[in-house]
């Protein structure tokens, strides 16, 4: 459903300027086992949920994911958990979700079942593929882009 990819990304561009640039430490703990990805997408397509920058945090030693991106920090407000799906020396895979989505649009509320997103990093190259559902229509969205190893 259309409305609700726009209602979305009007949300996440609300909160986009705030988060221009968010630090790799404010995510990641000081140790050797914990990398950071920052991606960004060639071109997220209209009316959806796909707005980066996108933080990736995998800590190599627990096999613990979390992610950050303007949806998220105007949905929850802090990192969230992803399931690994798979990790190896090609791809490395996570799956999260967002219940319960929420916000205003002119002036009125709006509000969704929640969004899954399956996220890839294809190495070498760490290049980026990333699909997003609606859990409120059957509607799905996905952008390919780059990530960057932060640390």
């Amino acid at each position: 459903m259309q409305v609700i990819g726009k209602v979305v990304k009007a949300a996440a561009l609300a909160v986009s300027v705030a988060l221009a640039t968010v630090p790799a430490a404010s995510l990641a703990q000081k140790a050797a086992d914990v990398i950071v990805y920052k991606c960004s997408f060639n071109h997220p397509p209209p009316h959806s949920a796909i707005v980066g920058p996108l933080f990736l945090e995998l800590n190599q030693k627990t096999g613990k994911a979390r992610v950050f991106d303007p949806v998220i920090k105007y949905q929850v407000g802090k990192p969230l958990a992803a399931k690994v799906l798979a990790n190896s020396d090609r791809r490395l895979t996570v799956r999260w979700i967002i219940h319960e989505a929420k916000g205003t649009l002119d002036g009125k509320p709006w509000r969704f079942p929640g969004l899954s997103h399956d996220m890839s990093i294809f190495k070498p190259g760490n290049k980026l593929m990333l699909v997003t559902r609606s859990h409120a229509a059957d509607n799905s969205y996905s952008a390919n882009g780059q990530c960057v190893l932060q640390h």
